[in-house]
């Protein structure tokens, strides 16, 4: 039975959707707020983000859905934060929604911008490892735990060939639940729990086949 709806659900997506698979790279920039705790200064951490992706799309509206896998570094003068994550986007086309071709952005002739500009929602689920180092190589504290963060923002897409779109993107990110730290009064940073929120900006590139 489950290998027959499966079969089923695979001919289903076939059908309506055409697919594309892509690989993107960015940079965030988040503000650390812990919790319980004071700081006279924001905490901030940066950090590159390596995407990869699979397209498909729906074939009446310009709805699109990328899932995908993501690895993501944060960092500070003394923490070390690496993210590995599952992400779902989801991207709306308002410009082009129920009037849309359905063929590759490069061939569309709408407009630049009506046929390229989206808006999205991304929630990611994974886990995250932390470490806090005064001396290196050796951390001070390590820890590991489940993590959630969601992504909103905006967009477009810039077809160079029927094959090959450019995308760059821009969105807010808020982290509800992390480790960050603070600095305690021997002067050594200790974990403590709490969110973060800032810029990821990313460009990325997607590959369609027919």
């Amino acid at each position: 039975m489950i290998r027959k709806l499966t079969l089923a659900v695979f001919i289903f997506l076939s059908y309506q959707m055409s697919a594309q698979v892509g690989i993107s790279v960015g940079y965030q920039s988040l503000n650390f707020n812990p919790d319980g705790a004071v700081s006279t200064f924001d905490q901030r951490y940066d950090g590159p983000v390596v995407t990869a992706d699979y397209w498909f799309r729906l074939r009446n509206y310009r709805v699109e859905f990328r899932p995908g896998f993501t690895y993501g570094r944060l960092n500070s003068d003394a923490v070390k934060i690496n993210k590995y994550q599952a992400v779902f986007s989801t991207r709306i086309y308002p410009f082009s929604f129920d009037d849309d071709c359905d063929c590759p952005t490069f061939s569309k002739r709408s407009g630049f911008f009506e046929d390229g500009f989206f808006l999205s929602l991304n929630p990611h689920f994974g886990w995250y490892d932390f470490s806090a180092a005064v001396f290196d190589p050796e951390p001070d504290y390590s820890l590991d735990d489940l993590l959630f963060h969601i992504d909103i923002g905006a967009g477009i897409d810039i077809g160079f060939s029927d094959q090959f779109t450019l995308t760059p993107e821009l969105r807010y990110r808020y982290i509800p639940s992390i480790a960050g730290s603070v600095d305690s009064s021997d002067d050594m940073p200790r974990p403590i729990e709490g969110a973060m929120n800032g810029i990821f900006a990313s460009i990325g590139l997607t590959y369609r086949w027919n």
